[in-house]
């Protein structure tokens, strides 16, 4: 019954293998000896779901560079003056970006029923998770009524239950979805909308790039942005009002707070 060193070991490497799964991906799938790639029922589930989208949804995508230095600042700032164990993550601030800017334009927080959108009364954001298993998506729910602080804490418990298998059916209702591949050195990529949502957020990494700023050549920490739409429920010039408030919301992280 001793807890041994063995034991530690293997607690330790299961630990690593968890935390990788969601930040930095897992083995690559290789062929079985038949030379096939079973994708099993969940993947065979995602396969026709993405079809059936990419086949009944018209995709347009918007791009905005968003300079994160700001942002990464107040995310030292706000984690030095953290007393829990949680730390503020950047996907952590993008998401209270997120949940700020949908209250302030609804209509990207509704599923589209034909003859009209439905607006919903809580912003429920989905966010991305690769698995060995498959894409899933589970939402972090009501996120206009929690602090940056909360959001923090939901984002790493949905994130280790996510791994765990243990999310709750309300979990995968979400009404906003954000793809973050920042942990993987892409500079920019678009993603297909979860109908019946009518938007999906596809962020990069964050880099140093040289910019002009008042006619200087200087370096900042800069995102790209990519909202992805259903242009049945929402067009351009929405897309674009949602971009821009999203990027105010980062380049002027105070405003997180409020």
């Amino acid at each position: 019954g001793r807890v041994t060193k063995d034991d530690v070991l293997a607690a330790t490497t299961g630990a690593a293998q968890a935390s990788s799964g969601l930040r930095t991906g897992f083995p690559p799938r290789t062929p079985n000896l038949d030379g096939n790639i079973v994708l099993g029922p969940m993947g065979e589930a995602i396969a026709r779901r993405t079809e059936a989208t990419i086949r009944d949804v018209p995709h347009v995508h918007f791009s905005v560079a968003i300079n994160m230095t700001e942002a990464l600042d107040f995310r030292r700032v706000t984690n030095r003056a953290q007393t829990g164990s949680t730390r503020v993550s950047v996907n952590d601030i993008i998401i209270k970006a997120t949940s700020l800017t949908l209250r302030k334009y609804p209509v990207f927080n509704s599923t589209y029923e034909g003859d009209h959108l439905t607006v919903h009364p809580h912003v429920n954001i989905g966010i991305a998770i690769a698995l060995p298993r498959g894409l899933i998506v589970p939402a972090i729910l009501n996120c206009e009524l929690q602090s940056l602080g909360e959001i923090a804490d939901s984002s790493k418990d949905l994130a280790q239950r996510a791994v765990n298998g243990t999310l709750h059916q309300a979990e995968y209702s979400g009404t906003f979805s954000i793809s973050n591949l920042g942990m993987y050195n892409i500079d920019s990529f678009t993603s297909i909308v979860v109908a019946p949502q009518v938007a999906v957020l596809s962020l990069s990494s964050v880099k140093p790039t040289p910019v002009v700023a008042k006619n200087e050549m200087v370096i900042q920490q800069t995102l790209t942005a990519t909202l992805g739409i259903d242009h049945r429920a929402v067009n351009g010039a929405e897309a674009a009002q949602f971009l821009t408030e999203f990027k105010r919301l980062l380049e002027e992280p105070a405003l997180l707070s409020t």
